[in-house]
């Protein structure tokens, strides 16, 4: 099994394939090498609510940075995905969704109207 399947699986929103991977061993916390991005928050960038709370339910990193120093709640805040910034374990303990990016880009639920 090719668990580099599961970034596409990721980006495309295909649950099935992802969760698949993932129960089969695929590695939460894996890089794409040119971006640095984790599966987290190549899902959360492309706002697939499903595939987030599922990495979440197994614990991903949800401080991970890509290259760039942003997170997955960052991109998705910044993006507009609604969904996904308020999934509920990204508040969970251990979660740092203020603190600045390399671009000094910051989560903000007041800027979405969210909070």
């Amino acid at each position: 099994m090719d668990f580099g399947e599961v970034f596409p699986a990721a980006l495309k929103g295909d649950l099935r394939k992802a969760t698949e991977l993932l129960d089969a061993g695929a590695p939460l916390e894996a890089r794409s090498p040119k971006s640095g991005e984790t599966v987290l928050i190549t899902a959360s960038k492309s706002g697939h609510q499903e595939i987030v709370r599922a990495l979440l339910d197994r614990h991903a990193n949800v401080n991970a940075d890509d290259y760039q120093g942003n997170t997955a709640l960052q991109f998705a805040s910044l993006l507009g995905h609604v969904p996904v910034v308020v999934c509920p374990n990204f508040n969970r303990p251990g979660c740092f969704p203020m603190r600045p990016s390399l671009a000094g880009l910051r989560c903000s639920r007041r800027r979405r109207g969210l909070g």
